[in-house]
């Protein structure tokens, strides 16, 4: 397979940056070995939506799709068809891995993107990166920058420890939605 530029992706594939969504263009009989299965292909494909959801992770769904057998997610795909460069790593700006208009997509290395995460459904604080320890009987607050975490103390008031935490996060150029709720 030719590699994939921004030019092959625009001769496959029609992409909405309003809608994030993708539908596949009528391909030329060059693109098969025989007449049959261009037929077949542009009457069952041409001009339907590409791409379906799947789970790429234990919690997270992406949409995707395939050309000549490789897996090409969506979101990657609609960076490279409007600004004709392969992404470093996107992020969903709103949280929402099934949104791939352009505007909820940046291009972002992974530690940028973690700066950028829902609150996992077992946080009990309400808040990133606090906790209750039993042992020391105080809310602990700490953050994870680069792949260490650092320690921002321990408090007896929760609203101290989340000021803490929040705090750090602005610091740090966490983005504003991190923590959401959904």
């Amino acid at each position: 397979m030719k590699e994939l530029t921004q030019e092959l992706l625009k001769e496959l594939l029609h992409y909405d940056p309003e809608t994030g969504v993708f539908t596949w263009k009528r391909r030329d009989r060059s693109w098969f070995k025989t007449q049959r299965a261009y037929s077949i292909w542009n009457t069952k494909f041409s001009g339907k939506i590409a791409g379906s959801a799947h789970k790429s992770n234990k919690c997270t769904f992406y949409k995707r799709t395939s050309i000549n057998s490789k897996k090409l997610y969506l979101h990657r795909a609609a960076w490279l068809y409007v600004y004709g460069v392969v992404p470093i790593g996107i992020d969903h700006i709103n949280g929402n891995s099934l949104d791939n208009r352009i505007k909820n997509l940046r291009n972002v290395p992974q530690t940028e993107n973690t700066k950028n995460l829902k609150i996992p459904t077992s946080n009990t604080s309400g808040v990133h990166g606090v906790y209750w320890s039993k042992v020391r009987s105080k809310w602990i607050a700490g953050i994870g920058i680069c792949g260490k975490t650092y320690y921002l103390g321990g408090f007896t008031d929760i609203e101290e420890a989340k000021k803490a935490r929040k705090d750090a996060e602005k610091e740090h150029g966490f983005h504003e939605n991190h923590g959401r709720k959904s």
